[in-house]
């Protein structure tokens, strides 16, 4: 009689992410907040993309980046129909003021320094590697991008000496193209 482990052969499981935000849909500010952000984040062109969010009282705080990559915080309110928007520096600062524990972009650039200089590598090898310029390499590390492309990340994270997980990752951008408002004639 055989007997095997299952252990052995069954892959570990990963945990899904806690909520960022839990609403009670049967209350009609809160469904009326939640079908907003469906709108404004899906389809062919969203007006803008989640960075993190927070539930703070009677109020839903949005962290959020525009399609032309500036950051802003976004005030919903869950009882009335109140809504405020204020612009941010940095989207740091758009995920700092509402408390929330994404990594920020400058402690992105510090992690992946940190994972680089560990390996024994220079900027140009690791470019190399994950087929990224030097100039978008250096920028990641010191942090003065908004937020890099997905590709740019799935990159990095095919680069098995540094090590990095998908929880370790900063906010991407998801946006093939950046929709031009206004011009000229």
């Amino acid at each position: 009689m055989q007997t095997s482990s299952l252990s052995a052969s069954v892959p570990a499981v990963r945990r899904p992410p806690p909520p960022l935000a839990l609403l009670d849909l049967s209350k009609p500010g809160e469904r009326r907040v939640h079908e907003f952000l469906l709108r404004a984040t899906s389809g062919s062109t969203p007006l803008f993309r989640v960075l993190s969010m927070r539930r703070r009282g009677s109020s839903l705080l949005v962290a959020m980046e525009s399609a032309q990559g500036s950051a802003f915080v976004l005030s919903l309110s869950l009882v009335g129909q109140a809504m405020s928007l204020r612009q941010c520096m940095s989207h740091r600062e758009a995920i700092e003021s509402i408390g929330s524990d994404v990594p920020s972009m400058d402690e992105f650039g510090t992690l992946l320094r940190d994972r680089r200089e560990r390996a024994g590598m220079s900027r140009e090898e690791l470019a190399d590697l994950a087929r990224l310029s030097k100039r978008t390499l250096r920028n990641l590390e010191t942090g003065r991008v908004g937020a890099p492309h997905r590709w740019t990340l799935a990159s990095l994270l095919r680069v098995g000496v540094l090590g990095l997980s998908k929880e370790e990752l900063p906010p991407c951008r998801k946006y093939r193209r950046v929709p031009r408002v206004g011009g000229g004639a």
